[in-house]
């Protein structure tokens, strides 16, 4: 059995219908904005002021007088320190690597919990 929209629910039956409407409008609208005669108000009356005249002032360069650093601390007197302790190298003359070996297989999985026993039918 095949499933059809009710014609009431199917947005797509009106849409080229509705799409055609919208240009018909914005069409008639643009016509009629370019058709109709504007008659543009009052004229625009320029006036002509005599210019305004900026005076500069001339600022003084201040000039910013910076303390002088403080001195730097004084060192700390030395610390005597113990003598070091040298410490023998120890040299390692051969190592035995066998890169053939390969390794101990993995340990085996645990085995999987035992069931717990049925209950009891009264």
């Amino acid at each position: 059995m095949a499933l059809y929209k009710t014609p009431k629910a199917d947005l797509k039956r009106k849409y080229p219908l509705f799409l055609q409407l919208g240009l018909l409008a914005s069409l008639a609208l643009m016509v009629a904005a370019f058709t109709v005669p504007y008659s543009g108000g009052s004229e625009v009356v320029v006036m002509d002021d005599a210019q305004e005249i900026i005076e500069l002032e001339d600022i003084e360069q201040t000039q910013q007088i910076q303390p002088p650093p403080p001195p730097p601390p004084a060192p700390p007197p030395p610390q005597e320190v113990p003598d070091d302790i040298e410490i023998e190298e120890e040299v390692i003359e051969e190592i035995d690597l066998d890169l053939t070996d390969t390794p101990p297989p993995p340990p085996a999985p645990p085995a999987p919990p035992a069931a717990p026993p049925p209950p009891p039918d009264a």
